[in-house]
């Protein structure tokens, strides 16, 4: 935090000042990267936060998978289209 020296003059408030800000980290001191370098770590922090655990894929389904696994649900012990050449379903 920057210090008030109520005494002393501006151009030493500002010396001191700078000399302080040194030891701050470098997105303590900036609003952006200053350097290439910077620039490769500066939203890391975000990004750590959106990323994924390695273990965290979950399988998609798709449309038909998700209609069969509704059918499934609501007719149990059916089988939609099981040996019938007519379509009709079949039940066990």
């Amino acid at each position: 935090e920057d210090v008030d020296l109520d005494k002393a003059p501006p151009d030493v408030k500002e010396t001191i000042n700078a000399m302080l800000r040194t030891n701050r980290l470098p997105k303590d001191k900036y609003d952006a990267p200053m350097t290439a370098a910077q620039e490769v770590g500066w939203y890391a922090d975000e990004a750590e936060k959106k990323k994924k655990s390695r273990f965290q894929y979950h399988l998609s389904l798709s449309e038909e998978a998700k209609f069969a696994e509704a059918y499934t649900l609501k007719h149990p012990g059916e089988f939609l289209y099981a040996g019938q050449s007519s379509g009709k379903f079949f039940k066990m």
